[in-house]
């Protein structure tokens, strides 16, 4: 009971939690009927977790796609999801990533994501292109404007989101490390909880710095662009929630 009490106040303030996202608006409509998704993580993967029932393609009867083929990229962090036959043209589908997708630590993704997409009505014109990663945005293949589109503007400031949030899971990992190995030795507990709640503290202060300058960059570019802040807040969001789930996983972790 100690033990537990020790480690909420000490892991109260806990940053984000490993999580997978797709650089790619959700929700696309004429998508390529011979589409590769690219999912990226922000940390390596389990590779033997990877598997036909934690990340799979389903059609509009729920039923599986059987045709999917998954490849892990080690050090590009990512999952292709490719179908190695076309998909039915001006169909419904679903990309599902279930918690059963771990990271090296084995704490699993921190929310289960499905993404629905729709496909072309008909076939890809010769000179258009056909798949890729989700860098892509198909729904900006016919606008000849100059200006940058949602995805490209979020792409890069969605990696520095989860390099923070990568950098913050390293240090707060040590934090709790050295948490236990100071129990395990003996440390008084209230040396330890007032050692370590400070620590964390001032871990959370200088992460949530890190985090609101890149969003302030990312709002300020976005409307430049002729968007809003609305299109950034899903980042802050999501942000608040790994937050949570992160101390939930290090609660489980010393239990």
């Amino acid at each position: 009971m100690l033990k537990k009490v020790l480690v909420s106040m000490v892991l109260l303030l806990a940053i984000a939690a490993n999580h997978a996202s797709a650089e790619s608006e959700w929700d696309q409509t004429s998508v390529s009927v011979n589409k590769e998704w690219k999912i990226q993580f922000n940390t390596q993967l389990l590779e033997n977790t990877i598997t036909e029932n934690t990340i799979y393609v389903k059609d509009s009867n729920g039923n599986k796609v059987d045709t999917i083929e998954l490849e892990y990229n080690e050090n590009e962090k990512s999952v292709t999801v490719e179908n190695t036959e076309e998909y039915q043209l001006n169909q419904s589908y679903t990309l599902h990533i279930s918690s059963g997708v771990k990271s090296l630590s084995i704490l699993p993704i921190s929310n289960e994501v499905t993404m629905e997409f729709v496909t072309e009505g008909s076939s890809s014109n010769p000179g258009a292109p056909s798949g890729g990663s989700d860098d892509s945005n198909d729904n900006d293949s016919d606008n000849s404007s100059d200006e940058p589109s949602l995805n490209e503007i979020t792409s890069p400031y969605e990696k520095e989101f989860n390099q923070l949030e990568e950098e913050a899971n390293t240090e707060l990992n040590k934090l709790a490390d050295s948490a236990q190995e100071e129990l395990d030795n003996g440390a008084s507990m209230e040396s330890v909880i007032n050692k370590y709640s400070e620590k964390a503290e001032t871990l959370e202060a200088e992460t949530d710095e890190q985090f609101n300058s890149i969003y302030n960059e990312l709002v300020a570019e976005l409307e430049e662009n002729g968007y809003s802040e609305s299109d950034a807040e899903p980042f802050e969001e999501e942000y608040e929630e790994e937050k949570s789930n992160r101390k939930s996983e290090l609660i489980k972790r010393f239990l």
